[in-house]
């Protein structure tokens, strides 16, 4: 989800939710017992949350798409795939894009989230070895095949190539702009973007000297403030270790810090400037989610970041929050212990559970995507 832009200036205007009127999905524990309550919920603009819901774990073939308001009541749109993800939610929340992956095809969905219907489709893609794009914006639908980027209806139909250059993509919160990224590998050091509907080239932008070679990827992930984007870069350094960095691309190709280097991966809250990184430890395999200051990241109320103690995977944030989707794994087999969504408040420093472990709801959330505003 993204913002819009003239030439690659991005001009933000966050973008009400119209998921007023569902009903709630009242407890449904861990155990796989439920239990039905309707509930009215007030129309709000950001917040809301689409999630995979699974009752033990992510191929225990029990998995569904659910909405979740800033209030945590929850409504279920209908069963997914093992392993299924949300892809997009669109501008206005009208609709949610999930997929899945096969060897070489990608099943989609397209969700209504008023009425709970779904639109699905399927098409060729090799993923084994390049990035996949995925995302509202053109015409409809952005998509990466084996012949190029592709714009086609919502319902998947009417395919056109837009030609463009390389495949390694993000798509801007409103889906007007389609980004390059630099992926691990030889790959050009500059980035670009271009128009999602026409494929017209917009700004281009280099990438920081220190995250320019192989073993580096940057990706353009949210819209910064009105009239710039934020770039998340990561490299490997040479003794395994991970480090991360945020960077600003504004308007005539203009790139400026915005955390420090080797930090982490910066979200526009505030008053607390919260962020994320892939653990600094080496051979670590989790992500961190806390509050950034200078270099330093700092665990928050319920989040504990030592030692890989959880996994994180932000979900949105906007001026204010952060939904933050939190998961522990049980000591065998790498099987999900607890995995719940959270939101994070920056000025009253709490933390609340609104979906998965801990929440009324129950089960485990295994993917998650908030409309805010900036992705």
């Amino acid at each position: 989800m993204s913002t819009r832009m003239s030439r690659g200036l991005v001009a933000l205007a966050v973008a009400g939710v119209a998921w007023g009127g569902l009903a709630t999905t009242g407890a449904q524990a861990a155990t796989g017992s439920s239990t039905q309550a309707t509930v009215s919920v007030a129309p709000v603009g950001t917040g809301w949350t689409a999630a995979i819901r699974h009752e033990y774990a992510a191929d225990d073939g029990m998995g569904s798409l659910v909405v979740v308001s800033p209030q945590g009541q929850t409504r279920t749109l209908g069963a997914v795939a093992d392993y299924e993800r949300v892809y997009d939610v669109s501008a206005d929340g009208r609709h949610v894009l999930t997929a899945s992956i096969g060897i070489d095809e990608v099943t989609a969905t397209v969700w209504d989230t008023r009425t709970g219907a779904a639109s699905p489709f399927t098409y060729t893609f090799d993923a084994t070895w390049q990035p996949m794009l995925l995302a509202f914006g053109g015409d409809g639908l952005l998509l990466s095949t084996d012949a190029g980027v592709q714009t086609r209806s919502i319902t998947g139909g009417a395919a056109r190539s837009l030609g463009l250059p390389v495949k390694a993509y993000t798509v801007s919160p409103d889906g007007s702009q389609i980004f390059s990224s630099k992926t691990p590998g030889p790959a050009t050091v500059a980035l670009s973007s271009w128009d999602a509907s026409t494929g017209d080239l917009g700004w281009s932008w280099v990438i920081p000297a220190a995250y320019a070679d192989n073993d580096t990827a940057c990706t353009v992930s949210q819209q910064w403030d009105a009239g710039s984007s934020a770039l998340d870069c990561s490299k490997i350094d040479a003794d395994g270790t991970r480090a991360s960095q945020s960077f600003r691309l504004g308007a005539g190709g203009s790139v400026s810090e915005l955390t420090p280097a080797d930090s982490a991966w910066a979200l526009a809250t505030t008053p607390r400037r919260t962020a994320w990184r892939h653990s600094p430890e080496s051979g670590a395999a989790c992500n961190q989610f806390g509050v950034l200051t200078g270099v330093t990241l700092s665990a928050v109320p319920t989040m504990p970041i030592e030692r890989c103690a959880a996994d994180y995977t932000v979900s949105g944030a906007d001026s204010r929050t952060a939904w933050v989707v939190q998961t522990t794994y049980a000591d065998i087999g790498g099987q999900i212990g607890e995995s719940s969504l959270k939101a994070y408040d920056t000025v009253t420093n709490k933390v609340r559970v609104l979906a998965g472990s801990g929440s009324p709801s129950g089960g485990v959330i295994t993917d998650a995507r908030t409309v805010d505003g900036h992705h």
